[in-house]
């Protein structure tokens, strides 16, 4: 049941979000040098999920560092790839999301910190997808669940962590050769 209490910090919440918004857009610090036609994801974004994927992924993960940062390496150039193949309204929405996470004044309505996701501790991070997944306002939930789907499927969507799952793969077919 929603409440006054409810409805009017989510007003205020909404209120502060643009008004930061309107900010980040106008502040020197967001005239970034344009990226290439084919990359999506900044250095900065990329960096972002290397500090949440380990949340999303916690316990399944290799414990071998080396092996580690290759399969979040592979996780994130798939996570590249599949927003190449985003309608482009959900293109955007992913961007300007990465961009309030890069952005301090935006970053501390997302995420009530104003340090980088980089230098919290898993335990912070763990918090703040938390409080997304779990939030009353639909933005945060959006923004969750984009995240979460996008790590999924971009890890999982690789056999060779279906074990994780104790999923053999699709059933073979039997082929019976041709009918007579």
């Amino acid at each position: 049941m929603l409440t006054r209490r409810a409805l009017l910090v989510g007003a205020l919440a909404g209120a502060a979000t643009l008004a930061g918004r309107h900010y980040w857009r106008n502040s020197a610090e967001y005239q970034l040098p344009p990226l290439p036609a084919s990359s999506f994801l900044s250095r900065v974004d990329q960096e972002n999920l290397a500090a949440l994927i380990p949340v999303f992924l916690n316990g399944v993960l290799s414990s071998n560092e080396t092996t580690r940062h290759q399969e979040i390496a592979t996780v994130i150039e798939r996570i590249e790839a599949s927003a190449q193949l985003l309608y482009p309204r959900t293109r955007d929405e992913l961007r300007e999301l990465f961009d309030s996470l890069n952005h301090a004044a935006t970053r501390i309505i997302l995420t009530s910190q104003a340090a980088s996701i980089t230098t919290l501790s898993i335990d912070e991070r763990d918090a703040i997808l938390k409080q997304w997944r779990d939030s009353f306002l639909a933005l945060l939930n959006t923004a969750y669940i984009g995240i979460h789907n996008l790590v999924m499927a971009s890890f999982y969507g690789d056999s060779q962590h279906w074990h994780h799952l104790s999923y053999d793969g699709p059933p073979m077919v039997r082929d019976y050769g041709a009918s007579s």
